[in-house]
């Protein structure tokens, strides 16, 4: 057995066997070490090898083999699955085995060993100076998308598809090490540059691609990508999956950017927290299939650029909310569809099961259904998809015709074909259950003439069929009996009659089963041979459901239309963040307007205190532009919304400790990035920038940022700045499309409420010392404070902002404030002349000047 399993090991030597023994799939040598410490195993060991060294083993039930799989691609693990292909039988010999299917983490089509509601990208990656040529397939669907960028937008465009495995050149390409710098992860997998071949993507995109010549020629890094990972595929025995493959071409910008930054601080897929609940997907996400739920992720993936492509999805949700019954009638129609893409998916693939297939007939069955609901809506985008939603002829009566309703898991168990579709089927069935119902009426029949009344005929998949006699009835066993198998108990007989009968029930269900497969395997490729039809009518299914998510949402919260333009303007009334409200009681969350025009209102200055609505007010804008370009409706009174290309974030303090970035090291890193890449439709939205550093560092590096974005005619973004520094509203005497708004706060009985609401003007101060009260700062730390608040405000009367750019301290070298105060608590005034206590008292002024040295000149403008 171990020349065999060497013989296949030598055939996959860089991925790990999973070689199939009886009822266990097992491990050997480095194999079975890297099982044990990847997947928690006992390592054990087997008889010795030649040289006389215990062989490492270690092993999994083969009942829960997709289970350990995926564990094993988590950890981007290549694995070679070996099964049995041949019956053990006693006297055959070494039942023959061969590797089945090679897995890796960007291949998988099983269930199970992908993430249901989200796709699984193999990507290849070919680097051509400033240009990157990339290819992404996801076989368990056949999507294949081919394009070009540049370094600026590769991140952008890689986390749109976010795939578990890339292919790149042999030694390591520049774009993957720079998405692995970026603190992305996926297996990488190196192939020879030879393997990056335009040749065979050209012919293979020209037997599948209408429109080659114009939409691929001219790529020639992403032709290259695509040879590559067209081998790949080849080399892992997934060819048949390639020719379900629709190839699209994307290209750069066609969708609203979000790189990882913006996608974290947004919230879009998951919180700050890593949680998927509380992110603006979960709370968009009520499609009934996964397919719909993929959609629907897709659509935030690449939020749409084009007003008509998103007022046509308008559209549609308009049609559905004006006919609530409809929308209702749709979901219901969808609701009992299982996962048809996958499914294709899996039988393009060659993996499908007989429950597979049978799962794609109901999903058929229920076609009309969601057809009739989506033509019903009447709006230009649901009457384009309902066509498509027609199965090709056919299918759906080969399906019923042939199949059963009640399938099994593998077809190697029979019991697949339904009685009257094919003749040699029904008669080889006819032959076996009448040999079964002949070996009752032969048990009844042998009691009869033995007399034996206990004894019982049965089956054993070893030995056959049998009769068994308990040993109190032993003394009654014919002679003609031939034993054949002795139990504690019992003994077990065979005569000549059954022995003949025996073979010929076996033959008959041997026989029944080959030929059920063979007509399963027919059934099968016919259906195989439309997959890529079907899979047209899967992804209508699949638009639908994500439309039918988006119009219940709109309609549950109240969402209203917005108008989405080329113009740049930005104009909502009433604004609500959309996962925020939602999670609180109707009517508690306070809505804000926004007005922004490059022309009038380009930067909004947003001072006020913390926990005051800042941040929400920033995260709510970006909220509601991702809603509105996915063709959503959004959470406000009104809204007008000019398109936007790309969204930058600069949120929160956080270091990036896995890249090696201080907090001021990253946020440095983000305003690189707005300076080179920004443009006049680009959204920004700057939460505190320069905080991470010194006062006076931090403010100008805001105050130049802010003008540079004014006056730079490149820039001029739309942007929303909030910050602390409050000298910063005094820019909007000197930039004329800078405006100061401020969030609105209550003093009272020396607290503070804050109101949530944004106004226009500038903050008069920042209640910090009120928010550390709030959150239970014990008093003597808040009266230590205010004392230093009054001293630091002095300073700051004294000097001016424009003065000596010195740090600001609690204590200097030439001076004091602690000796200051102490020399105000040992007077006596009692017992001081007036002309004493106003001697001292110039004397402890002057101290407390001299503490930050002479002012430079006092000017301020």
């Amino acid at each position: 057995m171990m020349v065999q399993y060497h013989r296949i090991k030598a055939a996959y030597p860089d991925a790990l066997l999973l070689f199939r023994l009886g009822d266990f799939y097992e491990t050997f040598y480095e194999d079975a070490e890297t099982a044990s410490r990847v997947l928690g195993l006992t390592l054990t060991s087997r008889q010795k090898n030649r040289e006389g060294e215990a062989i490492p083993l270690a092993g999994i039930p083969w009942r829960t083999l997709d289970a350990y799989l995926a564990r094993l691609l988590r950890a981007g693990i290549k694995v070679a699955v070996c099964d049995q292909v041949g019956e053990a039988r006693p006297g055959k010999g070494l039942v023959e085995r061969e590797v089945v299917e090679v897995v890796t983490a960007g291949t998988a089509v099983t269930e199970g060993l992908i993430p249901e509601r989200q796709s699984n990208y193999l990507a290849a990656v070919f680097g051509d100076g400033d240009r990157v040529g990339l290819a992404f397939a996801e076989l368990a669907t056949g999507e294949l998308h081919v394009g070009e960028c540049g370094t600026e937008d590769l991140e952008s465009e890689w986390l749109r598809f976010a795939p578990r495995e890339v292919v790149e050149v042999e030694g390591g390409s520049a774009p993957v090490e720079r998405l692995r710098s970026l603190g992305l992860e996926f297996a990488r997998v190196q192939r020879a540059v030879d393997s990056f071949d335009e040749a065979r993507a050209r012919e293979y995109l020209k037997a599948r691609a209408q429109g080659y010549t114009t939409d691929f020629e001219s790529l020639s890094p992403a032709l290259a990508a695509l040879g590559a990972l067209l081998e790949y595929v080849t080399d892992l025995k997934k060819a048949p999956a390639l020719d379900l493959l629709q190839p699209r071409r994307f290209r750069p910008r066609e969708a609203l950017l979000l790189d990882s930054g913006a996608r974290r601080n947004l919230e879009v897929f998951e919180t700050t927290a890593g949680l998927l609940e509380g992110s603006l997907l979960k709370h968009l996400d009520r499609t009934v299939t996964a397919c719909g739920a993929r959609h629907l992720r897709s659509m935030l993936e690449r939020p749409l650029v084009n007003p008509g492509v998103i007022r046509e999805r308008q559209a549609a949700l308009e049609a559905f909310l004006n006919e609530p019954s409809k929308l209702r009638a749709l979901r219901d129609a969808l609701s009992p569809v299982s996962d048809l893409e996958r499914l294709l998916g899996r039988l393009g693939a060659g993996r499908s099961s007989p429950r597979d297939l049978g799962r794609v007939r109901d999903a058929l069955v229920r076609m009309p259904a969601v057809r009739s609901a989506a033509a019903s809506a009447e709006s230009p985008l649901t009457l384009r998809l309902a066509p498509e939603l027609e199965p090709p002829p056919g299918v759906l009566e080969l399906l019923e015709r042939s199949l059963r309703d009640e399938l099994p898991l593998t077809a190697g168990e029979g019991g697949l074909i339904l009685e009257g579709f094919d003749a040699e089927v029904d008669r080889l069935r006819d032959l076996a259950r009448g040999g079964k119902e002949w070996l009752v009426g032969f048990e009844a029949a042998e009691r009869t003439s033995t007399g034996i009344t206990g004894l019982k005929a049965g089956y054993h998949t070893v030995f056959g069929y049998y009769l068994e006699v308990t040993r109190k009835d032993l003394e009654k066993v014919p002679a003609h009996y031939i034993r054949r198998q002795t139990l504690a108990s019992a003994e077990r007989f065979v005569t000549e009659e059954l022995k003949t009968r025996e073979r010929e029930i076996l033959s008959a269900e041997e026989d029944l089963r080959s030929h059920e497969q063979r007509l399963f395997d027919d059934v099968r490729m016919q259906v195989q041979g439309r997959a890529a039809d079907l899979l047209r009518a899967a992804r209508a299914l699949g638009e639908l459901d994500a439309l039918g998510s988006l119009a219940q949402v709109s309609m549950d919260h109240r969402y209203v239309r917005p108008d989405v333009d080329e113009s740049l303007g930005l104009e909502i009334s009433e604004m609500r963040h959309p996962v925020l409200e939602a999670s609180m009681p109707a009517g508690q969350f306070v809505p804000n307007d926004v007005r922004m025009d490059p022309s009038d209102a380009q930067i909004l200055l947003i001072t006020g205190p913390n926990m005051a609505g800042k941040s929400t007010y920033l995260r709510s804008l970006g909220q509601v532009v991702l809603l509105a370009q996915i063709g959503c409706y959004v959470p406000a009174q009104s809204a007008r919304i000019g398109v936007v290309d790309r969204i930058f974030t600069r949120m929160g303090a956080m270091d990036d400790i896995t890249r090696g970035a201080s907090t001021f090291w990253a946020e440095m890193k983000d305003v690189a990035a707005v300076l080179q890449e920004a443009g006049p439709r680009s959204l920004l939205l700057l939460d505190e920038v320069g905080r991470g550093t010194s006062t006076y560092d931090g403010m100008s590096l805001a105050w130049a940022l802010l003008e540079t974005l004014h006056e730079n005619p490149r820039l001029r973004a739309r942007t929303l700045f909030a910050t602390h520094y409050h000298e910063l509203t005094d820019l909007a005497g000197t930039l004329p499309r800078l405006r100061n708004l401020h969030c609105l706060a209550r003093e009272f009985k020396g607290g503070v409420t804050f109101l949530r609401r944004i106004v226009p003007g500038a903050a008069s101060r920042s209640y910090g010392i009120e928010v550390a009260q709030l959150a239970g700062v014990e008093e003597g730390v808040l009266r230590r404070a205010r004392e230093i608040l009054k001293l630091l405000e002095r300073r700051s009367a004294a000097t001016g902002l424009l003065g000596e750019p010195v740090q600001l301290t609690l204590f200097d070298s030439r001076g004091n404030d602690r000796e200051v105060l102490r020399a105000l608590e040992s007077l006596d005034p009692d017992h001081m002349t007036p002309m004493e206590a106003l001697a001292r008292l110039q004397e402890l002024h002057r101290r407390l000047l001299e503490v930050d040295g002479p002012a430079a000149g006092g000017q301020q403008e």
